[in-house]
């Protein structure tokens, strides 16, 4: 880092002050050591920055051009972990399985026998546990103390280590919203009332609000009951069609670009899951992250041209009935169906795909959900058909491979619309896709060996 004599003072690229130091390799501002550390990851200028935006707040952007699958970020875990179930090691969350290494540690929970036996960050917490007398609370009560250690642990970083509470603290919430709801209300009367379990005193309820709201907006969850919290990775926004994937190794989060990222664009991701209907995933961003997404697939009523939110006309039988500008209609017939009927059957035909559990049973229950008014690029229907490709690696046969290849074709068109570019799940199935036709090519399905080499093409360009 050296500091710039001849221009004016720039921002530091991580918190936005004004400085006039900057990284010798691009350039960047940073305003200490610490930050020009979280800059030159692995000897590496990493390719973005944080901006201030108003009545946005901070955004990453790109520091300069970012090729397709190039790594954008790479980030440690905040604080390690806020863990929901008791049936876990006390320190990393890892969950208790059958031959597992565990052992009983003197606080009453469960711990890593080897990779959690010398940590001294349990040693505290530990000693106040101990009089609780936690082998025979009810499990209810277990879980409940459970949770508590990791929102004690966050608080203790204000002593501990001020940087990682700046860190921590200065994240979004949200609170105010969210105070507004019964359910936050009572997952923060659960939280005093376990810290009086601990015998923690004096502890602030609105600061304790602000890190519920912290921990509901920004952590990422692992096996449904560890949330894992990230300072930077935090930082970057959701969109539905996002420039760049992620995904969590250990305690790492890290995320690479999709496609290509010109400087000055906004880095996104996306927060929630692929395959929901429209009306189902604006309910879940509003309420799981307090905004509305205004994203190019959440903006168009056909959702990009797939109609994948769409249902099949009960009248003409051959429109769909979708968003038609402000109302929900057949656009063959021009049908209007009430909103509040369109997203039941959203939910009702949701549930129909989450009831099928094993992959043989798939084909018959697509046959179901287009019976019940899905067409063949439905979100539900879509989700299904990825299942079974992915599924059908170690169960080939002519049957099987027939409809991984009729699958595909329309998965396909679906993921260029709705998750377009690289991806490790496009690269999947294709793989999966290739097997299918090599299978087929082996069996002696003429034409076979042309449509083997074209995925070898499309593996290449995905790889690129």
């Amino acid at each position: 880092m050296k500091r710039r004599l001849d221009t004016e003072p720039g921002n530091c690229f991580l918190c936005c002050a004004e400085c006039d130091n900057n990284c010798d390799e691009c350039e960047l501002f940073s305003c200490s050591s610490s930050h020009l550390a979280v800059h030159r990851q692995s000897g590496r200028c990493s390719p973005w920055l944080v901006e201030r935006r108003p009545g946005v707040g901070r955004v990453v952007v790109a520091a300069r051009d970012i090729q397709p699958f190039e790594l954008v970020m790479r980030d440690a875990v905040l604080l390690g972990t806020v863990q929901e179930e008791s049936q876990a090691c006390v320190l990393c969350g890892r969950k208790l399985l059958a031959g597992s290494d565990f052992v009983r540690c003197d606080c009453g929970f469960d711990r890593c026998k080897f990779e959690c036996s010398d940590s001294q960050h349990h040693l505290q917490e530990c000693i106040s546990l101990r009089s609780l007398n936690v082998r025979s609370l009810e499990l209810q009560d277990k879980n409940k103390l459970f949770k508590s250690l990791g929102f004690w642990r966050m608080l203790r970083l204000q002593e501990s280590d001020p940087s990682k509470w700046n860190s921590l603290i200065n994240l979004m919430s949200h609170s105010n919203k969210r105070s507004k709801s019964e359910l936050f209300q009572e997952s923060v009367k659960y939280l005093l009332e376990s810290f009086q379990l601990l015998g923690v005193e004096r502890v602030d309820e609105t600061l304790l609000s602000n890190l519920q709201g912290i921990v509901e907006t920004n952590s990422h969850s692992v096996n449904q009951s560890v949330h894992l919290i990230f300072s930077h990775f935090s930082l970057i926004s959701h969109s539905c069609i996002p420039n760049s994937e992620h995904m969590l190794s250990g305690e790492q989060a890290m995320v690479r670009a999709k496609v290509m990222i010109r400087k000055g664009e906004e880095i996104t991701i996306r927060y929630s899951d692929l395959y929901l209907h429209r009306e189902i995933l604006k309910e879940e961003i509003q309420t799981s992250w307090q905004f509305s997404c205004h994203c190019p697939r959440c903006e168009d009523g056909s959702e990009l041209g797939t109609e994948a939110s769409s249902f099949k006309c009960e009248e003409c039988e051959t429109g769909l009935v979708g968003v038609n500008v402000d109302k929900i209609s057949c656009k063959n017939c021009g049908n209007v169906v009430n909103f509040k009927q369109f997203v039941a059957q959203a939910y009702r035909l949701r549930r129909l795909e989450l009831s099928c559990k094993k992959r043989e049973e798939i084909p018959s229950v697509i046959e179901k959900l287009e019976k019940e008014g899905c067409h063949a690029m439905n979100h539900s229907v879509i989700q299904l058909k990825i299942r079974f490709i992915e599924g059908s690696l170690d169960k080939m046969d002519r049957t099987t491979c027939h409809l991984v290849r009729e699958y595909s074709r329309v998965v396909d068109r679906y993921m260029e619309a709705l998750n377009p570019g690289v991806s490790r799940l496009r690269g999947r199935l294709l793989v999966c896709l290739r097997k299918a036709e090599t299978w087929l090519m082996k069996e002696g399905d003429k034409g076979d060996m042309d449509r083997v080499g074209g995925l070898k093409q499309k593996m290449m360009e995905q790889k690129m």
